[in-house]
């Protein structure tokens, strides 16, 4: 008998030893085997797993005090609820249950947010760019991107973010090793960073955000950029670093777009790229629908302004015009040096709807549906970079619509997008190539210039008026002043001794004056009955079936008849 009671002895001393055990681990947050699986502290989370360990529960990685105060806490709470049971208050138990069913439901409402907000950002960031270095790098299939990168989930939006990635021992640390791995880097990232390696020991590469562009670019800081730049070069400002940002009309993009909402300087930007093609001996055609974006420009040598739907019409009839004769010409001759044209496109949304009305109410049965003036609009974007001709178009949102055409295969011909103020949503349809997309700024003239699928922040030049006049007028030239009637000049500049004259294609519908297009003051009918009887009435082309006609000759036909008449 005292035998049995002394292994009875034992065998709760070895159960008491065993369940002490058991809680010192519980509740001071140790592994409840006695196995640590990560390098964690009591106050600080784990930055490795131990024993070559690739996989572990998050909850290992926590500090250890954290662990040990939800289990005590939790501990305490079964135990709070068992004793108000045991003592007969199940109301008290009830509500308690209650609120803790609420506080339950709150924090896994929260956790789960916060759970799919990381696995957006590890989706869309962290293993996309998991791949692309380590493709580069040679990583292992078997390193997870949580053992080598550190990509903070608010990086977009905090200035002073910095991503950490830990690269192989083998990796070598020439300086073209370094710059292959920081454009990978950088272009999965987005925006512009600045690198910093440690070779020494475990290889360790740093990224932070590059300084942000200054503030304000006035005149006079940007004209040395201005007076160094290319003949083909546009300067529109100063990004980060101090970098001059510029676009190459004939190596980069022949065109530029612009998206930006209200008030983000759109007038401004157009102003500086018109100023920089007058000073070199360019031609600047405007096309206002607002009629009031560039008053500025309004009696300056080389610029030609249309405001109303009919001018704005006929003035891309005669620019489409003048683009297909000159490819003409480049068929021809190699390297023809014609004069730069750059189309200013305003407020697009607007003027492409109401010239795609214009066209409804003035077509004939036989013309085709689509405006033959956004047809031009397209030719240039398609063949303009051959011709030296230029689009800026600028939107308040550039969708595949504001071309007014069934798609929106002209918007591919822009390699250059300026973006300001911009939505997700228009960052997406523009250049989906970039993502994430770079922190929105309501700074004025504070823009994304994108080109070849890279994003730059860029602060735009502003040019006071006095000071766009004075260096648009303070360059080469014109070589023929601009037209004064409501087209635009159709020629072509001279080519040794030959030149080419354009025939552009208006209806004689459109050109009366009882279509609204003030070409001639004269009614449809009366156009018909002048061209059955009077021999000195122009002679048209016939172009998909209809006659069309030279504005230039149906206004000096009608002025002679007038002269005539007297």
């Amino acid at each position: 008998m005292a035998k049995g009671s002394a292994v009875q002895r034992i065998a709760v001393l070895v159960a008491a030893a065993l369940l002490a055990r058991f809680c010192w681990r519980w509740f001071t947050g140790a592994e409840l085997d006695g196995v640590p699986r990560t390098d964690a502290t009591w106050f600080l989370a784990a930055e490795s797993p131990l024993d070559g360990r690739r996989r572990v529960s998050r909850w290992s990685t926590r500090p250890r005090a954290v662990r040990a105060a939800v289990r005590t806490l939790g501990t305490a709470a079964a135990g709070l609820v068992l004793a108000v049971h045991w003592t007969g208050h199940d109301r008290v138990l009830v509500a308690g249950l209650v609120l803790a069913g609420v506080a339950g439901l709150s924090w896994t409402t929260w956790t789960l947010r916060r759970r799919l907000s990381r696995w957006r950002h590890f989706r869309r960031v962290v293993i996309p760019l998991h791949k692309a270095l380590g493709n580069l790098l040679g990583i292992s299939v078997s390193w997870r991107p949580e053992d080598w990168l550190d990509v903070p989930e608010d990086y977009v939006r905090d200035p002073d973010a910095r991503v950490q990635v830990i690269l192989p021992d083998v990796f070598s640390g020439t300086s073209e090793a370094k710059a292959q791995v920081t454009e990978v880097a950088t272009a999965k990232l987005g925006e512009e960073w600045d690198s910093s390696f440690r070779t020494v020991g475990k290889p360790v590469l740093t990224l932070k955000k590059a300084p942000q562009p200054p503030a304000v670019v006035r005149f006079a800081e940007l004209r040395p950029a201005l007076e160094a730049a290319k003949e083909s070069e546009i300067v529109l400002g100063i990004g980060s670093r101090d970098a001059v940002a510029k676009v190459d009309l004939d190596m980069e993009s022949p065109h530029i777009a612009l998206s930006m909402g209200t008030g983000g300087g759109k007038s401004t930007i157009g102003k500086l790229v018109a100023a920089q093609v007058l000073h070199r001996g360019g031609r600047v055609v405007i096309l206002d629908g607002k009629r009031n974006s560039h008053r500025w420009a309004k009696g300056l040598d080389g610029v030609q302004y249309f405001r109303d739907t009919a001018e704005i019409h006929n003035a891309l009839l005669r620019l489409g015009a003048e683009n297909d004769g000159r490819m003409r010409i480049a068929d021809d001759v190699d390297d023809p040096e014609f004069q730069r044209v750059l189309v200013i496109f305003e407020e697009m949304n607007m003027v492409t709807a109401r010239l795609a009305q214009y066209w409804a109410e003035i077509r004939g049965k036989d013309d085709p549906k689509v405006s033959p003036a956004l047809l031009a609009h397209a030719d240039i974007a398609f063949t303009g970079r051959s011709a030296r001709m230029h689009l800026l178009d600028i939107a308040q949102k550039l969708t595949a619509r504001t071309f007014g055409l069934p798609a929106g295969e002209p918007r591919e011909n822009f390699g250059a997008f300026i973006l300001g103020r911009y939505s997700l949503q228009s960052w997406r349809m523009l250049v989906p190539e970039i993502w994430p997309a770079p922190k929105k700024s309501t700074h004025l003239g504070r823009v994304q210039l994108v080109i070849s699928g890279t994003a730059r922040a860029v602060q735009i030049g502003y040019l006071e008026d006095q000071e766009a006049i004075q260096w648009a007028a303070s360059g080469l030239p014109q070589p023929r002043p601009a037209a004064p009637d409501v087209t635009v000049s159709a020629e072509v500049p001279e080519l040794g001794e030959e030149a080419v004259t354009v025939t552009p294609q208006i209806t004689l519908k459109a050109a009366s004056s009882d279509q609204g297009a003030a070409v001639v003051p004269e009614t449809y009918d009366s156009l018909r009955a002048a061209k059955a009887r009077d021999p000195e009435f122009p002679d048209g082309v016939k172009i998909d079936g209809r006659d069309r006609y030279d504005p230039e000759a149906l206004a000096s036909w009608s002025r002679n008849r007038e002269r005539a008449s007297k």
